[in-house]
């Protein structure tokens, strides 16, 4: 899972809950707002319509970086429509000011996944609100003025910044877990559940063009009885070492014991062929492990409506077919193809 998936299946939620939460409490605050003798101006109506719209083009964003435009487009709206609301109260309205500001880039923390979009979204909600009204703030109230922008400023940016590592922090705890449980612990390359995860996919999509291959080392017993486990883990570590080899894309997995699947997409079942003999050689061929050994193997093609345990079940029944022909060779439909 990237980041960006991850950053917005998290905050989906808490988003829409704080960007309610922005659009209630601007109506709400001029339903009830005694100031307001002659209303809120149309502008101010107009951002009001600016935070909706915002916040469902958030909501329905596809891109991540419209995503994050729309977070900071919401806040500017908000911004702009507390401010026509404040300009509509006269007088009264400037001792709203600053407590209004300290709410809104308090409250927008968990809009922004960066610090620096938080950032210039804290800055602009100063800009907007006290632009052309610093008059109003007397030369004695300044130095307290400039202090309670600071304040907030550092504050905020510090929640949003704690918030995020906390929010990547997660995404690295659960890709950390996910491999562990996607990954087998000796061979270190994807165990079953990881495989039929990916034959899952295949199955959805459905292509005839996909082959799953069961392979089995031949003798392992023998192996193990013979030279110890510790060769016998050998053997399966550089089984899955040469599978990395011919199978880069790595659709490859550990079933179980001395079992192995392979998920591959051939040119053609010639091409098949050719893949599979060339793994078959170089198994052969490897003495890293101190002792010579081979594999059987049973090709199963996928075909619409498949599951993954349907593809298991015929491969398992070809790889049978190979192991009582005399091992040491592949097999699909009923006969060798290489070996």
């Amino acid at each position: 899972m990237t980041y960006q998936t991850h950053i917005r299946q998290m905050l989906q939620l808490p988003n829409v809950l704080a960007q309610s939460t922005g659009i209630l409490g601007w109506l709400i605050s001029v339903l009830i707002n005694p100031f307001l003798t002659a209303g809120v101006p149309v502008w101010g109506w107009l951002a009001f319509a600016g935070m909706i719209g915002s916040c469902l083009a958030m909501t329905t964003a596809r891109r991540f970086a419209i995503w994050r435009l729309f977070a900071l487009v919401f806040v500017l709206f908000e911004a702009l429509a507390f401010r026509f609301q404040i300009l509509g109260m006269g007088e009264a309205g400037h001792a709203w000011m600053i407590p209004t500001a300290i709410v809104i880039i308090l409250g927008s923390t968990i809009l922004f996944s960066h610090v620096l979009d938080y950032g210039i979204a804290a800055g602009a909600v100063w800009l907007l609100l006290f632009y052309g009204e610093l008059d109003t703030v007397t030369a004695a109230a300044l130095p307290l003025f400039a202090v309670m922008l600071g304040a907030s400023l550092a504050l905020g940016l510090l929640l949003n910044a704690t918030f995020v590592r906390i929010v990547a922090t997660t995404l690295e705890l659960k890709e950390r877990y996910r491999l562990q449980a996607e990954t087998d612990a000796l061979t270190g390359i994807s165990n079953r559940r990881a495989l039929m995860l990916d034959a899952e996919q295949v199955c959805r999509e459905g292509s005839p063009s996909w082959y799953f291959v069961m392979l089995d080392i031949d003798d392992f017993k023998r192996i193990n009885d013979r030279f110890g486990h510790d060769v016998g883990d050998q053997v399966l570590k550089e089984t899955a070492l040469i599978l990395g080899r011919h199978f880069p894309d790595g659709h490859f997995g550990r079933l179980g014991g001395e079992e192995f699947g392979v998920l591959l997409k051939p040119d053609d079942e010639r091409h098949l062929a050719q893949r599979l003999q060339a793994l078959l050689d170089d198994i052969r061929s490897n003495t890293r492990t101190g002792t010579c050994f081979s594999f059987s193997a049973g090709v199963a093609r996928f075909a619409p409506g498949y599951q993954p345990s349907d593809l298991l079940k015929q491969a398992d029944s070809e790889l049978y077919q190979a192991k009582r022909a005399g091992k040491d060779r592949v097999h699909y439909r009923g006969g060798m193809i290489c070996g």
